[in-house]
């Protein structure tokens, strides 16, 4: 009778407290990474490549090389992040398990993918992806070499317009890549212009035209082709994003419910009948069967105990027998389990498989068999624990004095030994399940910081973050020299957590006489005409800009309202700005109180330790501003150089990266990596190849050996070429193996040999 009651109580809480808690599942699907995986495996499946090419604004994917296929397929990262996606998928577990407990009365357990998928942003998002994807064509046609000063072949121009505009991402013939641009006359400049356009030639803003020209009179085609591309897919892409999210709004396969009836080929109101049958058996195993079981163990444990009461021995060995009997049938019988479950599951999906792609298929099995190794070592704790509570009372019987000193300590009890024993009996199996009912809350979900929870007891200056370089620098913002693509919000979205930014008084009517001699008389003649376009009126405020305001400019409280939004609506983010300061610390106060940031601002002590993330979060300071001119007041305005040395960052190629102290000199807490290529037209081929995984990976570490220090700032110029939030979590050691990069994680971070 016991061994059948505890096999009972363990049946129901294998079912209660393990497979009805959310946080099971929640573990399994972290540990075989399966948000990141959706998009490494499972929208790269040739089986899924319509629907992949439908998130990306259906776009032909046809003639993507194997690469560039799985870097599309990364990229939609930025379309729905694997964050989405794994709070929509926790919320739809714990919502369903709630139910199923009777801890909830109504069953809602839909996707919420919808309020995260903004039609603006999910366009720029798109778009954002696709110009990764262009650059690396470009970059790959450009690999294959031409002939240097070649003349411009517009007709191959016009045919990967044409390509383009029809949704194929082909790359510009390596020929016309190696074509001389800068000594173009205007009036053939112009027309590279009109043909890279073409058919939106004549809708676009004078200022994007003269974007594309700018790019064109600094040598820098594959850059005014991909500002050229946004007019051209700009339509498309936003009647794809306005009906994705409008298909991620109303589609019923988001709806676990009915995706279930589809599959198993019943209506809705079947599923959710089985559910309450299930919520029904629940109730009533744990309001009712659970305390029975209970009540009839410690009853048999008991009853077990008085028949042998008058001699200690026999009670020691019949309760030891009982407990090691219990504990080995329960391993029999779940290996029995097991081996029928082998040959359901097959039989579950068996018939449905064309409409489960393999890779999900993988991706299920890997879940499965993870949560069956969860259930097995908690069966295996409970199994193992009787047992060997039964071997350890069976050995006490064979040793006399013991089982003598027992006896004598139970002789002066007379009449009550039986009673005394019964109680004991029936209290060890009573107290630990009432404890187990009490103190088994649901296991709290440890908060990650900065998206990782290894992170958040290490220190601010033990952790790499990914920055980006003239951050404000958007093609998007109209910037005619642009070092990135996509808003500051994207950039906060992909993971980019420090920005080094440049604060400006507005002043356009500054002569070019400063800058004249790092420009070629025909980006001088565009930049002039930029000036003439935006005006020569200074302006008042404060804004970000880079050289002179009239070549591209932001307000400054523009953006900080923006990076207000992202900590207001992401608490467990720690951001950072480093600011080359042209404006005076009283105005950037001013635009720091306007904008709502002081309660975010973190103020450092001189000399003290630097805190973990966890405990800048816990105190609400997730801002940290430095400034490379002025010094502080106010205190949070910490003077860069104080606290951090970098590197050198004008570099004209690949081969001049080096190492070497630059500004702030050495022994600095902090440690800001530049990396980049230095040109009036920031290039996008060069940068798909310096961001290249390996490669920015091998410069930190070189850097961090010879400086002895992990990089905290790995800056870059377009951020969504290569790979720098991988190279970031590798430093950190917490990179996902799910991630689109190419190494091995490692346990730790990367810190040089000493």
């Amino acid at each position: 009778v016991f061994i059948l009651a505890f096999l009972t109580y363990l049946a129901i809480d294998l079912v209660s407290d393990k497979l009805l808690n959310p946080q099971l599942y929640t573990e399994v699907f972290t540990e075989n990474h399966i948000y990141h995986r959706v998009y490494t495996e499972l929208l790269a499946d040739p089986a899924l490549e319509e629907a992949t090419a439908r998130l990306l604004g259906n776009v032909k994917l046809e003639g993507l090389s194997a690469s560039l296929y799985s870097l599309t397929t990364s990229t939609l990262y930025l379309v729905l992040p694997p964050e989405t996606i794994q709070t929509a998928v926790e919320g739809v577990i714990t919502d369903l398990t709630s139910y199923l407990k009777g801890e909830t009365e109504r069953l809602e357990p839909r996707l919420a993918l919808a309020p995260a998928l903004e039609e603006k942003l999910l366009e720029e998002r798109i778009i954002g992806a696709l110009e990764t994807v262009l650059a690396q064509r470009l970059a790959s046609s450009d690999a294959a070499g031409g002939e240097a000063g070649a003349e411009v072949d517009l007709e191959a121009i016009a045919a990967y317009t044409q390509d383009l505009s029809q949704g194929e991402l082909a790359g510009i013939p390596a020929s016309t890549l190696a074509s001389s641009l800068d000594q173009l006359s205007d009036r053939r400049r112009a027309e590279v212009a009109d043909v890279l356009l073409g058919p939106v030639k004549g809708e676009v803003s004078p200022l994007t035209r003269l974007q594309v020209e700018a790019a064109l009179a600094a040598d820098d085609l594959p850059g005014a082709a991909a500002i050229a591309m946004r007019p051209l897919l700009r339509e498309s892409v936003s009647e794809a994003a306005a009906q994705l999210a409008d298909d991620f709004a109303s589609s019923e396969t988001l709806d676990p419910l009915v995706a279930a009836a589809i599959y198993l080929e019943e209506t809705e109101a079947d599923v959710i009948a089985r559910l309450n049958a299930v919520r029904d058996l629940v109730s009533y195993l744990d309001r009712r069967l659970i305390p029975l079981t209970v009540l009839i163990m410690a009853l048999a444990l008991a009853l077990i105990v008085w028949i042998h009461g008058h001699r200690f021995l026999d009670v020691l060995r019949s309760a030891g027998v009982t407990f090691l009997v219990a504990g080995g049938l329960v391993v029999i019988l779940w290996f029995a389990l097991g081996l029928y479950l082998r040959t359901w599951l097959p039989e579950l999906f068996e018939g449905r498989q064309a409409a489960i792609p393999s890779s999900l298929q993988n991706m299920i099995g890997d879940a499965v068999a993870s949560l069956a190794t969860e259930l097995w070592s908690s069966v295996w704790r409970s199994a193992l624990v009787v047992a060997v509570g039964g071997g350890v009372l069976i050995a006490l019987s064979y040793f006399p004095h013991i089982v003598a000193l027992f006896e004598r300590v139970l002789a002066p009890e007379g009449p009550y030994r039986k009673a005394l024993l019964v109680s004991l009996a029936a209290l060890i199996v009573i107290v630990p399940a009432v404890l187990r009912a009490i103190l088994d809350l649901p296991r709290e979900k440890a908060l990650p910081c900065n998206g990782h929870v290894e992170l958040c007891d290490r220190p601010f200056n033990e952790v790499a973050f990914a920055a980006t370089h003239n951050s404000m620098s958007i093609a998007d913002y109209g910037w005619l020299w642009p070092s990135h693509d996509g808003g500051v919000t994207n950039q906060l979205n992909s993971g980019i957590r420090t920005f080094l930014i440049d604060t400006h008084y507005y002043d356009a009517a500054a002569s070019l006489s400063s800058y004249a001699d790092d420009l070629s008389s025909e980006a001088k003649a565009v930049a002039e005409e930029a000036l003439d376009l935006v005006g020569y009126e200074t302006r008042e405020g404060t804004y970000l800009c880079h050289i002179m305001c009239g070549l591209g400019s932001t307000p400054l409280p523009e953006t900080l309202d923006e990076i207000r939004r992202f900590l207001e609506s992401h608490p467990r983010e720690v951001v950072t700005l480093i600011i080359e300061d042209k404006i005076t610390s009283e105005d950037t106060e001013v635009a720091f109180e306007t904008s709502g940031l002081l309660p975010y601002m973190y103020i450092h002590e001189p000399g003290q330790p630097w805190p973990t993330l966890g405990q800048m979060i816990e105190r609400g300071e997730r801002l940290v501003v430095m400034a490379e001119v002025e010094p502080p007041p106010p205190v949070w305005y910490h003077h860069a150089w104080d606290y951090t040395e970098e590197t050198p960052y004008s570099f004209e190629s690949p081969e001049e990266f080096n190492c070497e102290p630059n500004r702030g000199g050495t022994d600095k807490p902090l440690f800001l990596l530049n990396h980049w290529i230095e040109r009036i037209s920031p290039s996008r081929v060069d940068t798909v190849r310096v961001n290249e995984y390996e490669f920015l990976l091998g410069r930190a570490r070189q850097c961090a050996k010879e400086r002895g220090q992990i990089p905290n700032f790995v800056a870059v110029n377009f951020y969504l070429a290569g790979d720098v939030v991988a190279v970031v979590d590798e430093l950190n050691g917490v990179r996902d193996e799910g991630q689109p990069a190419r190494a091995g994680v490692n346990a730790g971070p990367q810190l040089p040999d000493q």
